[in-house]
């Protein structure tokens, strides 16, 4: 079974995209404090907000969930 990098990917998206956690938030509809959440792996989103997430970034699911990036 593959090893989740989700946390680390969507902070090196974000940062890529040049995003805030709070710009992330507006776009998914959920709190900035939720994607603080996310990137510290305390919690996961919910199926439909990584697909916003890929669509956000331009990216697969599974580059997002799994792929690595430095």
């Amino acid at each position: 079974m593959r090893e989740l990098k989700f946390k680390e990917n969507l902070r090196f998206f974000r940062l890529r995209a040049k995003l805030y956690q709070s710009d992330i938030a507006k776009i998914v509809n959920v709190d900035a404090r939720t994607v603080s959440a996310w990137e510290r792996g305390k919690c996961q989103p919910s199926l439909e907000v990584i697909t916003q997430l890929c669509d956000i970034f331009d990216e697969t699911a599974d580059s997002l969930l799994f792929d690595e990036y430095k």
